[in-house]
Order: C-alpha cells, then structure tokens, then sequence
C-alpha cells in the first residue's frame, strides 16, 4: 500500500475562553492526510504561539513530503527515521511536531484499512481509561467562576478535574486550590498544574501544602528542561510530581526516569513525534515502572492509553472537539473514557470548520 498524496491544512482559532492566558489568545492546528488509493488517514498537531503551525507546515510541504509520498505505508519506523535524519539538525522542536502529524496519520491509514480501532491495532490492552476534566481554569476567572466549572466537569462524569495556578502569589495559588477541593469533597482526583511558572524554591514551598489538600500530582511546577532540578523536587514533595508535555523524544523521558525526576510521564503525541514515538516512551516508562498520562489531545489518546499497559488517566479536554463530527466526540461514562469503536482514530474533520478557520 503506497502514499499517493499528503496534504497539509493549516487552521488558526481563538482558545477556549476557559483556558486563555490572554483574552484573545489563539492556537494553531495542521492537520495532516494521507491518502492511498481509496483510503485516508488523519494527523494532527498543533501550536499556541504565532506562527508555529506556519512553520510546520513549510516543513511538511517542502521537506518532509517528498520522503513520504510513495513510500509503503506501513513501514512507519522507515518513514519515521527518514523524516527524523532530514530534519534532525534543526533540533526537535518543530520538527517533532511535524513529523508527528505524519506519522499519526500513517497509523489511522493502516488502522483504518484493518478495519479497526487503532487501540486494537496496537493491541488493545483495555476498552475504557480513566478520564478527567481539563481545560476549563483560565487563571482570568475568579474563584466562584473556578469552583463553578470544576463542579460542572464531575457533573459529566469524570474522574477528576485539573485546575492551573501560577498567575498569581502563592498564597492566592493555595487558595484557589483550597476552594476547589472544598466544593469537590474529598473522594475526586484533583490535580494542580503550574505550567512551568514557578522556581524550584516555590514548588518546594507549595508542595506539602498541596499534600495537605489531597492533590493528587503537581504537574509542571518547573521548566521542563531542568531535569536535576525535577530530580530534587520529586525526591522531596510529598505529592506526586507529573511532567512531559513540552518533553520531545524518547531520550528526554528516560533522562527523566534514571534520575528519579517524575512521578507520573505525560507524552504529548503530536509534540514529540507522533504514535511511532510514544510507544517508546511508554515502554520507557514501563521498564522503569512509571505511569502514562498522555497530555491533552484525547480524541487521539484514548486509543494510545488503551492500548499500553502502563496507561494512568486521559486528559479531558474539549479544544477541539469543534473540529469533529459530533457524532465522534468520546463517551464518558462513571469516570471512563471509553475506546471508539470506529476504525483508525475514528476522527473526521467537519468540512465547514475547516472551511472557516483555514489559513491560505
């Protein structure tokens, strides 16, 4: 089965007003095809500063394409290291993101022509992940606001609920936490996400605190590349620490799992090179005995956590569930995100979404 085409559509929206740092924050989406014969696949990846998807998308178009398109498409480790030695001195950054793209949609083609949901095609450990809520604590919304949607989050049936803190003073951070698990009770998963805002001294200040509360991890408190930092914090805070996100390759995470620096890993697949990539990073992180809670993007991970045996929970968080038919938006039921049961991904973009936001 070869590649006859890959396209790449850039689209640019405004944020969820539940997430905004900034009132007219925007994000960036490529969506990458792959097309063989009368079949497709879909990728995806995506940025929150102006111009990253521009620059992926001159990647894909005049790098990455021409070593994609008639290529067997199931030789996706050959595909991938191609892609990884054309641009792999230009660091990972945007490279990763858009290798990434390619390689997800060369796994939903395959699945798709199987004729089955890419959990199963991977293996399928299990039919349903825990899922909790996200996405919906701007740090512009005061604390009844904050309450008010971790509240309507449990109401939907999720596990738990991530809340962001690190705009504002310590204290402040606290105790917008505080009123949180007050509202919630004691019994639901709250975890606490600092985005990568504070010093190390903050985060070891502000941890035990966070025990106090029941927080389930503290995700992010530093910049993600201070791994010997990371390393001291986890040996200290008494609440587990999650990171990973901006994380992009196999060799950061392992760094991370020798020197005891996390907790809890949590791999982005369209940041850090797409499903060829974390599926080496959860075994990773299985030889060392951590868990994955993949990063946002649930449409997608769903089916990676499924089909994994270290999988933790699934980050869920609706950005872009406009971007789908309705019809394909995941079932959540008694705290479970459950596997599509639709072949490949089981995503297929709305044609007027595209239409609207799609940048020339």
């Amino acid at each position: 089965m070869r590649v006859e085409r890959l396209d790449a559509q850039l689209l640019r929206f405004p944020m969820l007003a539940s997430h905004r740092d900034q009132p007219d924050a925007q994000m960036e989406v490529l969506l990458a095809t792959v097309h063989a014969g009368d079949h497709w696949g879909l990728g995806l990846t995506f940025s929150v500063q102006p111009g990253g998807g521009v620059a992926v998308r001159a990647l894909v178009e005049h790098v990455l394409r021409p070593l994609v398109v008639g290529q067997n498409a199931y030789h996706t480790e050959r595909i991938w290291a191609a892609m990884y030695q054309a641009t792999h001195r230009l660091g990972r950054g945007i490279a990763a993101l858009a290798i990434a793209a390619i390689d997800m949609a060369l796994w939903d083609l395959k699945a798709r022509v199987a004729g089955v949901p890419l959990a199963d095609y991977l293996g399928g450990c299990r039919d349903r992940v825990l899922a909790y809520g996200s996405g919906r604590s701007s740090h512009q919304f005061d604390v009844s606001e904050l309450v008010a949607q971790a509240r309507a989050q449990r109401a939907e049936g999720l596990d738990g609920v991530k809340i962001r803190v690190g705009a504002r003073p310590l204290a402040e951070d606290l105790a917008r936490v505080r009123a949180v698990r007050e509202a919630l009770g004691p019994d639901a998963r709250l975890m606490v996400d600092a985005n990568e805002r504070y010093t190390l001294s903050d985060a070891l200040w502000l941890a035990p605190r966070l025990a106090e509360l029941g927080v389930y991890w503290f995700e992010e408190p530093l910049d993600a590349e201070h791994v010997d930092a990371y390393a001291l914090l986890a040996r200290q805070s008494p609440v587990p620490i999650a990171v990973g996100e901006h994380l992009q390759s196999r060799h950061a995470f392992a760094a991370y799992a020798r020197q005891g620096a996390a907790h809890i890993l949590q791999p982005d697949v369209a940041m850090l090179g797409g499903v060829t990539e974390f599926l080496k990073i959860a075994a990773v992180a299985d030889a060392a005995g951590l868990p994955i809670a993949p990063h946002f993007l649930h449409q997608f991970h769903i089916h990676l956590a499924a089909a994994i045996p270290n999988s933790l929970i699934v980050e869920h968080f609706p950005a872009l569930d406009f971007l789908f038919l309705p019809e394909e938006r995941c079932e959540v039921r008694e705290g479970y995100m459950l596997v599509p049961r639709r072949p490949g991904f089981g995503l297929t973009p709305r044609p007027e979404a595209v239409a609207e936001y799609r940048v020339p």
